[in-house]
């Protein structure tokens, strides 16, 4: 005679857990109740003093909704602008693409190669230099570092900024000094053209390139958005200022490679354009 063991997992009284669930029948799915409480809510107590009577509230209210809600209008118009939304943003990720060098003016990679790498340890030897300084000392030949006013017209008076005045700088006065030529070289090169090649043009592009190097040398990481925002901003100027040259003899080029180089391989704030030397 064969005798069965019990599954000590099966259900022994269906009934009594049909009773259950029919108990349970506004509770079912995504709607059941985790934490069970007894008793109503007492709004009339002002704000729940404890835990419990704040779940009994809580119950309260979802007992009031119903259980499948329709929505019967649709705004088709929030589509439409999610759609545009998102295709502006890809005319945004392609800016390298449509502000890409003529091929004269593109640099080779191992010489942006080297350019970061030299940048990276000019970098290391100021934050050294730095860390050696007085912290009160400041040149009395420089603004205070709260004159931003007297920094913007140095940076404007000087073509080749000293490195003394990099070190007189604090790490807010130079994020916004960087951010201030980081302006100027956006809006340089939107306004830049083909024919500007007159000396002018050429000694601003330089003065322009020259203090952002300088400032992007002392400028404290990481960057804050506003500082990085900027950063992309002097790129696309630079990018769309190259992109206008219209030979490789142009001495505005390495001036603006070596500005996105620093921004884009360095700060990672522009996609690298730099080809390999053909074998």
């Amino acid at each position: 005679m064969t005798s069965y063991v019990s599954d000590p997992y099966s259900y022994a009284d269906d009934d009594a857990y049909d009773d259950d669930d029919d108990d349970d029948d506004d509770d079912t799915g995504l709607r059941r109740q985790a934490l069970a409480v007894d008793g109503l809510p007492d709004f009339d107590s002002g704000p729940p003093m404890d835990g419990s009577e704040y779940l009994r509230r809580v119950a309260y209210e979802a007992r009031q909704m119903p259980n499948v809600m329709r929505a019967h209008v649709i705004d088709e118009r929030a589509y439409t602008s999610v759609t545009e939304s998102a295709s502006t943003h890809s005319v945004v990720r392609d800016d390298e693409a449509h502000l890409a060098p003529p091929i004269w003016a593109t640099p080779q990679r191992e010489w942006t190669r080297r350019t970061v790498g030299d940048f990276s340890d000019l970098r290391v030897r100021i934050t050294r230099t730095l860390a050696m300084r007085d912290s009160a000392h400041n040149s009395c030949a420089y603004p205070a570092n709260h004159d931003r006013r007297g920094w913007q017209t140095l940076c404007e008076s000087e073509h080749y900024p000293p490195l003394s005045a990099v070190l007189a700088l604090d790490a807010v006065t130079c994020a916004y000094l960087l951010r201030h030529v980081s302006s100027k070289l956006h809006k340089f090169g939107y306004e830049y053209s083909a024919s500007d090649t007159d000396t002018d043009s050429i000694s601003e592009i330089t003065r322009l390139t020259r203090w952002f190097f300088a400032f992007s040398a002392r400028v404290d990481l990481p960057l804050d958005a506003d500082t990085s925002a900027s950063i992309r901003s002097a790129m696309k100027g630079a990018a769309r200022a190259r992109m206008l040259t219209t030979s490789e003899h142009d001495p505005a080029i390495p001036h603006l490679n070596l500005a996105i180089a620093i921004g884009g391989d360095y700060f990672k704030q522009w996609k690298s354009s730099a080809v390999a030397i053909a074998e």
